[in-house]
């Protein structure tokens, strides 16, 4: 067994924490090698930001110090250009609620504002789904500060994880700052979830839904459903905005005990003939067809296959462990949890480098192990790790933890302190790529660093993380009545009496 101090010392005096500071901190991307960076987020200082709750968490004092005077000196919405709303809202905007949360400076308070007023346009849509894109310093067609547009891979459509899964951070701001606009906010990023709830009942799957929608109408534009990529943090949400407001809103729960029956009853979980469970995905007949085809049959098809991102999904479960409806159905949650993570786990172990690729599938009538892609420094197996540590206490998730840093550090670290992103994992001798996003910091490090750390640090009764591993503060207030989110049997009354909503309550204001 590893010990739990030489493990948090060695961690927090990671090369990659103590090098990189000086030209890592104003990136979003750090180009490895050579040192330097890539502003590939409008412009912003993504690497302090998602840094910063990192280097509070380790008692990094003077990166603190370094990461906030780069916040105060260069992080302004009149600079910043075109982002993603998604990646800036769990990042940018997460980031600055958490280290807020962690600190009480109020910098970190209004410039949280002072973002989420630049990214009210993205909810100005008549679908109720936010725009996946906008420019915060372009003038729109009507004069208004800030031009929204589509993604530009998937055109029309809308992801599902970009679309459901705002509500932690536009939550957390409306506590923080409380104001007509954060109000709003909150409503609209609440009210999309409600969009993909009311469209689900006719086009999903056992609680899983489609990974696409139109951002005209909600629609539903693909017939993929998975709780992996480009959909996993609508799940991961689901049970995280529970937790967030103090476990009192039965809508979210309810929604997430949907999901579980379809992945226990309806086939998603999957243990191969040689013990390993994964999460498959589904195909349906048709776009948005549910679960039943035209004959009426369950005209469903699984695929195989699992992604480095699906490995959130055990620290998922363990979120919801205590609303299980029975004690056995306690007992199954937590023991697919464990063969989750085992799985998870095997990614890394079953690799020559000792570092997993992006994805796993189960080929051929033996249904054997194939695991393909690079290593990209991802969290989601740590994150696992950290969860089930917690709890579970059981010693082997610290030692599989160390054993992945050890791998990173022997494969991954460059001469400039940084870590690497691997262009192939299965290899004994792999290749770096010349890449280190900001997520490194922000939540493979964390959860690293937290596995080793007491219980009494970041309690989950009292914390809980959003899909960057930001820490917010659970806040009961939000959870108040019930939410804003209602019951489904509610929204089914207010629509057949016309005056449904999608699921939320808001005022219709503009933003």
């Amino acid at each position: 067994m590893q010990d739990q101090a030489p493990c948090t010392a060695e961690l927090t005096a990671s090369p990659t924490i103590a090098k990189t500071r000086p030209v890592a901190l104003p990136h979003r991307v750090l180009v490895a090698a050579g040192g330097g960076g890539v502003n590939n987020l409008g412009g912003m200082v993504a690497t302090a930001v998602d840094s910063l709750s990192t280097l509070m968490l380790m008692g990094l004092e003077e990166d603190v110090a370094v990461a906030r005077a780069i916040v105060d000196r260069s992080l302004s919405m009149d600079t910043v250009g075109e982002v993603s709303v998604f990646e800036t809202t769990i990042r940018i905007l997460g980031g600055l609620l958490s280290a807020y949360h962690l600190s009480g400076d109020g910098l970190y308070r209004d410039r949280a504002v002072a973002l989420g007023t630049a990214l009210a346009p993205a909810f100005d849509t008549l679908s109720g789904l936010p725009w996946p894109r906008c420019d915060l310093n372009e003038t729109s067609a009507d004069g208004s500060r800030g031009s929204c547009r589509v993604h530009p891979t998937s055109g029309d459509s809308a992801l599902l994880a970009e679309v459901g899964s705002m509500q932690l951070e536009m939550r957390a701001l409306a506590h923080a700052a409380p104001s007509p606009l954060t109000t709003r906010l909150r409503a609209a990023s609440e009210a999309a979830v409600g969009v993909v709830r009311q469209m689900a009942a006719a086009g999903g799957y056992m609680g899983l839904v489609p990974s696409h929608m139109a951002l005209a109408d909600g629609r539903f534009t693909t017939n993929l459903m998975t709780l992996g990529a480009p959909a996993d943090s609508y799940f991961e949400y689901l049970i995280k905005a529970w937790v967030q407001g103090g476990r009192s809103e039965p809508a979210y729960l309810a929604m997430w005990h949907d999901v579980m029956r379809g992945v226990l009853r309806g086939g998603v979980a999957h243990t191969s003939l040689r013990g390993d469970t994964i999460l498959r995905s589904v195909l349906t007949a048709t776009a948005g067809g549910g679960l039943h085809g035209p004959n009426g049959d369950r005209d469903v098809t699984f695929i195989a296959r699992m992604d480095h991102f699906s490995c959130y999904f055990p620290g998922a479960i363990v979120a919801a462990l205590d609303t299980a409806p029975t004690p056995a159905d306690r007992d199954e949650w937590l023991d697919l949890a464990r063969r989750l993570t085992a799985s998870c786990h095997a990614m890394y172990a079953r690799s020559p480098s000792g570092l997993a690729g992006e994805h796993v599938r189960l080929a051929g009538l033996d249904e054997s192990w194939r695991m393909a892609g690079g290593y990209h420094l991802r969290p989601e197996a740590l994150e696992a790790f950290f969860h089930m540590y917690r709890a579970t206490g059981d010693p082997m998730y610290r030692e599989w933890t160390w054993e992945v840093f050890q791998a990173m550090e022997h494969h991954c670290k460059t001469p400039s302190g940084a870590l690497a992103a691997l262009k192939v994992a299965r290899a004994s001798r792999p290749v770096q790529d010349d890449i280190m996003h900001s997520f490194l910091l922000a939540e493979t490090l964390k959860y690293a660093y937290l596995v080793f750390e007491e219980p009494d640090v970041l309690p989950t009764r009292a914390w809980v993380f959003n899909t960057e591993a930001h820490p917010l503060l659970v806040t009961p207030p939000l959870g108040e009545g019930g939410g804003l989110l209602r019951p489904i049997e509610e929204e089914e009354v207010a629509r057949a009496d016309g005056h449904g909503d999608g699921g939320a309550a808001h005022d219709g204001g503009e933003l």
